[in-house]
């Protein structure tokens, strides 16, 4: 049995892999930055919407298609992450939170 480690560091390779794939078929950063966050979110809930489409057509038949999707949702999130970080970074750097902070996010306190 695979230790959650090795699980982890495979799911990351993956989404680093359909992330890469994306920026291919897209064109990267360059028609990235051209999107809003509101852009980026509808995209993942058009990925959501179908994978609850697909789920209703097909049941849980399929958990490659739906274990895919999930991959794809998440380069999303990757994809919009470094978005907004290349067009935010000075304003993102004070909001990222700190492992073993007290503070959450946007320095408010827990």
């Amino acid at each position: 049995m695979k230790s959650a480690n090795t699980i982890f560091a495979g799911i990351v390779r993956e989404i680093a892999a359909e992330r890469r794939a994306q920026a291919r078929q897209w064109g990267g950063p360059k028609h990235d930055d051209q999107h809003e966050a509101g852009d980026w979110f509808a995209y993942i809930v058009k990925q959501v919407r179908t994978a609850v489409e697909d789920r209703e057509l097909f049941g849980n038949s399929s958990l490659f298609k739906n274990r895919s999707r999930l991959i794809k949702i998440a380069a999303l999130a990757v994809a919009a992450t470094e978005s907004y970080d290349r067009k935010f970074r000075p304003k993102v750097r004070k909001c990222i939170r700190k492992p073993n902070s007290k503070k959450g996010n946007h320095g408010k306190e827990k």
